[in-house]
């Protein structure tokens, strides 16, 4: 027979045991959840491995300028800055109706900025850039929209920049070496020629096969630093601006406005004076006044809400970035 104290023992090991198998259950029901949790998508952005440049911050401060910001603004900015706020708000908000408040190249600039946003993110709003009132700022909403909608019909409205607003998005939609050819703007024409492994020689005629050539290796003949090599390019204006180059540097050998390597990618002679070299080089850029003068303004602004201390730059709120 078990005496009273072996009765107590035996109980207080059932207890035990009990205790710690609810322990264990517990142990394992929560570790089953943590590893559910982890498993599931986070609701908020994943903090990226590399934190965000100095330059970075800048520039993305700079774009998000408010009506609060503007308090730390020279007076004689106050209202460009004002301004600048009402942009950043039609931004955030995708509301075009914001852009109205603003009075004449403000508006232009708000239409501008949000149509481009739009159109990036695919919404289809470049109708928006006929409210544009300045010439260039409306040619160049209307190159960007093509561009982010891939839509060459849009390019029709252009009327300074229609044929770069064609070569870009044959560039952006090729997928192989002859897709490039038919690109008339050698700048671009360039860029196409990136990330294609095909041999130039695919090509059908043979003005098509040097040009291909000849901008393949031009700036590797340039970084190798051999003027022997100039040899090798097939077109000979390339030839001849590569030696030029070993001698003298980019000059402008025919004193109208574009040095040589400009030329080359213009498509203009180097060596033969062309009058309208300077609406070539410059085209739309140069009538985009007022697209200038926004980011000169962006730049003027921030300059005078930031405080420069010890290396750090202070925003307009008081944090420090190292």
């Amino acid at each position: 027979m078990y005496t009273t104290n072996n009765k107590k023992l035996i109980a207080g090991m059932a207890l035990l045991l009990i205790i710690i198998a609810i322990l264990i259950a517990a142990y394992y029901f929560i570790s089953a959840i943590l590893v559910d949790k982890q498993n599931q998508p986070s609701l908020l952005p994943e903090k990226e491995g590399v934190e965000l440049s100095k330059e970075a911050l800048i520039s993305e401060k700079k774009n998000k300028v408010t009506k609060l910001d503007c308090d730390n603004a020279k007076q004689e900015l106050k209202d460009e800055c004002l301004n600048l706020a009402v942009v950043n708000e039609a931004l955030t908000n995708s509301d075009l109706k914001i852009c109205s408040s603003l009075q004449g190249d403000w508006q232009d600039v708000c239409v501008w900025k949000l149509t481009q946003s739009l159109t990036a993110q695919g919404f289809e709003q470049s109708e928006n850039c006929a409210q544009i009132k300045d010439g260039a700022t409306k040619d160049n909403c209307y190159l960007v929209s093509a561009v982010n909608l891939n839509q060459e019909k849009i390019c029709s409205n252009c009327s300074y920049s229609k044929e770069e607003c064609l070569d870009k998005i044959k560039e952006r939609n090729s997928s192989q070496l002859s897709d490039c050819i038919n690109i008339k703007q050698d700048g671009i024409y360039k860029i196409c020629l990136k990330n294609k492994s095909e041999d130039c020689k695919i090509l059908k005629t043979e003005d098509a096969v040097k040009r291909c050539q000849s901008w393949r290796i031009y700036d590797g003949i340039i970084a190798s630093g051999k003027k022997e090599d100039c040899t090798r390019l097939p077109i000979e204006k390339f030839k001849k601006v590569c030696e030029v180059y070993f001698d003298q540097g980019y000059i402008d050998s025919d004193n109208d406005g574009a040095n040589d390597y400009e030329e080359l990618n213009l498509g203009t002679d180097p060596f033969a004076f062309d009058k309208n070299i300077s609406e070539l080089k410059y085209g739309n850029i140069q009538r985009q006044t007022i697209i200038r003068n926004y980011y000169r303004t962006l730049d003027n602004l921030y300059e005078t809400m930031t405080k420069m201390s010890n290396g750090n730059i202070a925003t307009s709120t008081g944090t420090e970035v190292e």
